[in-house]
This record gives C-alpha cells, structure tokens and sequence, in this order.
C-alpha cells in the first residue's frame, strides 16, 4: 500500500550507512505525519533507539540540545544495558516510566554526575549510529530556521545520527512573519517588486500605478505573506543537510482502519463496516486533516458509547434495521459538523438535549442537537439522549407500520389509476378486497369520493370483465350510505363529497353515484340538529340556549346551506306558544343573527317557508285575545324584522 511503500522507501535509506543526510516527511498540517512516523514507519525501524522532539515554540539551541540529552540519557537508560567507565550496568525495566523524575537522583546513585549532559553522554558507550532522532514541527519553531537546521545538522554530519524532520514546507518561516513586520511591510510596500502572482501593481510586467505606495491593507498583507512565508535561507541549507524528501498526502482509506482501531474503542466495528460512508464526507468536503477524522471518530465512539445500550432494545429484525440506520445518520452527522467545527464555523446548538433531526442540505444530513453539543460543548446528557433516541425510533416504528397497513389497503393500490400497475386478474380480486375493507368499516367519508371515481373509471375501462368482480356499484354504494347512517359526521362532509371535473359526462356520472350520499348525509345532519335543538328545546332558558347555539353553528348552517330548514317546526310552534316575552324576543333575535346579510337567499333559499311558518305562529299569539299587551309589543316589534328578511329569502 501506499503508506507502507513510502515507510520502506524511508527505512531502506535509514538503514543504508552511506546514507548520512536527514530524511523530510514534507506535507500539509492535517495530513497525517506524525501518525504515519508512530504508526507505520517506526515499525520499519525497531532495531533503533527513537528520540521523538517537537520543536513547538523553542525558543533557543540550548533548550532543545538540553532536552535532546536529557531524552537521549533517558532512552539509554532505558535499553536495559549500557557501560560506564568499562562497567556494565544493568537497569530495571520499570526505570524509563520513573526516569524524567528521579533520573538525577539515579544517576548520582551509579557514580555519575548530572551537572553536564554533554559530558554524561561521553561517558556511556553506544552505537550512536543506531539512534535516530524525529524532529517534528520544524515550520514552528520559534527561532530562526537557520538556526535550527544548523543544529541539526550537527547531529547529522558531527554526530553520525540518523535524523528525520516532519515539516510542512509551504509554511517554514511563516511562524516568525509576525516578527520586524514593520519592515518587511516596507519591502513588500516597495512598488519595484513584482510577483509572480497577478500583482494589483504589475500587470504583464507593466507598472499601471504612479510610483507612490498604492496598496491597501488587504493587499500589503497579502504581499507580506507571499514575499515572508517561506524562508529563503531553508531552501540553501536544505540541499546539505537533506537526503531524501518524501511528500505525504491524506490517504484515509489506508490510515483509517488504524485510526479506528486506535481511537474507536466502542464503536470500531460499527465505523469499520461503515467505512466508505465515513471516508466520502471527508472527501465529498475536501477535507485532508487527519486530525479532524481522529477527533471526529472520538466524538462518535463517545456517542456511541451512550447510544450502544439501546441496541438490546430494538434487537427485532423491522426495529433493529432502524436504530441501525439512526446511528449511521448520527455517524454522518458526527463526521460533518466535525469537519464544520474543526474549520472554524459556526453549527448550532441549542437547550434541546435531543430532538427530532433536522435535514441539512448536503447528501441529506440530519443535524442533532445533542451531536453539536458535544462537539461544541463537550456535554452529553446521556440519559436525556437515550429518551430522546428511543421516543424518536419507536415513533417511526409506528409510522412505518401505518405505512405498511395503508400500504396493504385495496384502497391505496387502485385508486388515482394506481390499478393501471395490476394486471386484470390482480384488479378483481383488489376490488373484492375493497368491497371487504368498506364493509369492516376500515374507510371514513372522506375515502368515499375517490372510491366512486374508481367505479366509474371501472364501467369506462374494465366494462368486459366488470362482471367479474362480485358486487356491483350499487353494493359499494350501499355500504357507503350505511357507514353514514351509522357514525357521526366529519368536518364539512358535504364538501368532502363535492367533484370538480370539465368532463360534463363524467361528472354527471359521479353526481348520480353520490347522490344517495349526499341524501344520507344530509338527513344525518338534519337528525343531528334536532337531536340538538330537541335537547335545547327541553331546558329552562331555551331561547337564550338556541341563540348560543345559533352564534356557535354560524359557519356550519353557511356551509350546509341550511338553517330554519334543519329543525322541527311542530316542536318550535309549540314552545313559541308557550313562550314569555323574554324568550320571543331572543328568539327572534337569534334567527335575525343568522340571516345578518343580505343575499341569503343564495345559502338558505329552502328557508322561505319555515320562516313564514314562525311568522305565522307569532300571528296566532298576536291574535290571542289573552295575550298580554306587552307581548304583543314584542311581537310587534321582532315581526317586522323577521318579515323583512322572509323578503331576501324569497
């Protein structure tokens, strides 16, 4: 593979004693350098004591040729023999885990004096040659890089010891472009020099601006960065002091299996199996940080960990595919805005430890809230998580065994010319079951419309084998004018039975095959209202009780297009003939609130003559000559009123 060609292309140098010059690993930050050192390449090279040093913010030679003996004492130390003073010594293994605490103490034990590394050094015999010190983060150094690789040279060309540097080249140098920046402003400000880059100065050579300093701030920093960012001393020293050069690229097909193996302590087999679907976000966002895959496969492995006791849970085959998928859309997520988080955007976080997932619009992302916490936040309420999960799997459990029944349904497979998918055999027995499904019940109203255009569709285009099939239209229609009958009406059912079509023909044809619908609907309705307007009728204040309930139904008598026409008139000429001056009038007052508008003839034009009916019985009270003056007021009064709407009505 890849990787492990370049480590035996390394090892083979190192191992080769002509080969005196420093080897580079050259690559980007991210791509995985020193993993690649620690995990591959050293396994080449185990017959050698390792000295692994970074030079992360060094300030000055002495403190890395201090901490360089210090560690090169330590290693000895630690490789069980050595000789002093023609004195074989042997060491305990346990002393290397002690030894940078109690490394002087030990020292002094043995008869040697730890005031000078260099001269302790001299003292101990070894092969010098089997050493190799890593040099890593060469590009942050916090000193000049001539200064450095003078020293490491050193090591090399003096000391005879194997040198690997890890760096990444393109930035050398940039670490200290902070410091003289006033003057190295000055050059880059200086008109005279031209990139090879599209200079906003220099176009084609040519000097399109007067001599003055023209450059904004964005473009000096620009200029600054082009012109100080890799250091031009490193280019001559490097040519003496390294041998080989070998240039790393992200290959997380190769490195993810170890990476996993290393940092997915819980969740390995589960990114293992998953392996494409985690390496394609990487890719997919051009993402070649190493560092980001590790913190992105610990994070999940956290998560997982949380989320794995759950698996017991849903151990059947429907509920287990789904958790499974569940934490695979949580991998992804973890993976995503891992990457969104390590490039220094923003992702959302909110005080939802887990609700139901967004989708986010690349590759169909869910975005958890709970995920984003803990990337930001390091939180992880792990028992709110588990609730959360398990309320969210076991509703879609529910919503997929809805979708099988629905999916199972006659209803479902023929109408919206879905039956055109079966062949004629199939059709018939479907229609058998559908006749089977309305007589269990199984279809509300609402079904009703698109079951008959189904019927029609069949006398239309099925008229050979229509007699195949057991029962006729008019048994459909039958059981649909039963199920009326027998359960309470939904929300504006007239109209959930209403079809628009600029098939005239064919609207006739639907119109003749739900009128024993409409029929059945409209009489439930009527049955309905009397019950209700019965049971008003029968309490103490039932005038003020029906203007209660005229104000309530206001939308529902518009819709129905019937008010007056709804009630029993023999039951209402009764109670007005009983009634007292209070009750006439709020009654009366009622029926105005209803026809508050001046076309109602258009909704209620089958109310004429049960409104002149109540007129007629207010004329009976009128004409009674026992009724008391004051109520003749009254009906005097609300007469008139009631008069002149029987006028729009008609």
């Amino acid at each position: 593979m890849y990787l492990e060609k370049e480590a035996k292309i390394i090892a083979d140098y190192i191992n080769e004693p002509r080969y005196t010059q420093a080897v580079l690993i050259n690559g980007e930050w991210g791509v995985g350098k020193t993993f690649f050192v620690n995990n591959i390449l050293l396994n080449e090279l185990t017959d050698y004591i390792v000295i692994r040093y970074s030079l992360y913010g060094v300030q000055s030679s002495k403190q890395i040729m201090t901490d360089l003996q210090r560690e090169m004492i330590i290693k000895l130390i630690g490789n069980k023999k050595f000789n002093i003073k023609e004195k074989k010594i042997k060491i305990p293994e346990k002393i290397v885990d002690i030894a940078p605490d109690t490394i002087d103490i030990f020292l002094k034990r043995i008869g040697l004096e730890a005031d000078n590394l260099k001269d302790l050094i001299k003292k101990i015999d070894f092969d010098k040659s089997r050493i190799i010190i890593v040099f890593d983060d060469l590009e942050r150094a916090g000193i000049e890089i001539n200064e450095v690789l003078g020293l490491i040279n050193s090591y090399v060309e003096c000391h005879g010891i194997k040198v690997i540097i890890i760096a990444n080249e393109k930035e050398i140098g940039s670490s200290r472009i902070s410091a003289d920046l006033p003057q190295k402003f000055m050059v880059a400000a200086n008109t005279s020099i031209s990139l090879n880059e599209i200079d906003p100065i220099h176009n084609n050579g040519q000097n399109n601006k007067s001599s003055e300093n023209n450059y904004n701030y964005s473009e000096l920093v620009n200029r600054t960065k082009t012109l100080f960012s890799n250091d031009i001393i490193y280019n001559t020293i490097k040519e003496k002091l390294i041998g080989l050069t070998v240039t790393l690229h992200a290959n997380y097909h190769q490195l993810y299996d170890k990476i996993v193996l290393i940092y997915g302590h819980e969740s390995s087999a589960f990114l293992l199996k998953n392996k494409d679907a985690f390496i394609e976000l990487f890719q997919d966002l051009d993402c070649q940080n190493l560092r980001t895959l590790i913190f992105a496969v610990i994070t999940f492995d956290k998560i997982y960990e949380a989320i794995d006791p759950l698996k017991s849970k849903y151990n059947k085959q429907d509920s287990s595919n789904l958790f499974n998928e569940e934490l695979l859309c949580i991998m992804k997520s973890v993976a995503f805005f891992s990457i969104q988080y390590k490039s220094g955007q923003n992702i959302h976080t909110n005080n939802n430890v887990f609700s139901a997932p967004n989708y986010y619009g690349v590759k169909g992302i869910k975005e958890y809230h709970f995920v984003n916490k803990y990337i930001c936040l390091h939180e992880l309420d792990i028992e709110s998580i588990r609730n959360g999960l398990s309320t969210y799997i076991e509703s879609e459990i529910e919503k997929q065994k809805t979708k099988e029944e629905k999916e199972s349904l006659a209803y479902y497979k023929l109408t919206s010319f879905g039956w055109l998918d079966y062949n004629d055999n199939d059709v018939i027995k479907l229609s058998d079951q559908l006749y089977d499904e309305l007589s269990a019940g199984i279809y509300s109203v609402a079904f009703f419309k698109y079951i008959i255009v189904y019927l029609i569709q069949l006398e239309y285009h099925f008229n050979k084998k229509r007699a195949e099939i057991k029962h006729t239209d008019d048994e459909y229609i039958e059981l649909m004018v039963d199920y009326i009958k027998n359960n309470e009406p939904i929300e504006n059912q007239l109209e959930s039975l209403d079809l628009i079509s600029d098939e005239k023909e064919f609207l006739n044809k639907y119109n003749s095959f739900v009128s024993p619908l409409i029929k059945a609907t409209k009489e439930k309705e009527v049955a309905s209202t009397n019950m209700d307007f019965k049971n008003i009728l029968d309490s103490e204040e039932w005038a003020e009780q029906f203007y209660k309930y005229c104000r309530d139904n206001y939308n529902n008598f518009m819709d129905s297009r019937r008010f007056l026409s709804s009630f029993d008139m023999d039951l209402i000429k009764k109670k007005l003939l009983k009634a007292s001056n209070k009750d006439i009038q709020r009654f009366s007052q009622a029926i105005c609130s209803v026809y508050d508008f001046g076309n109602i003839r258009d909704f209620y034009n089958s109310d004429s003559s049960y409104l002149e009916i109540i007129i007629a019985v207010l004329d009976e009270i009128y004409n009674d000559t026992k009724t008391n003056c004051t109520t003749k007021v009254v009906i005097d009064t609300y007469k008139g009123k009631l008069e002149n709407k029987l006028k729009f009505l008609k």
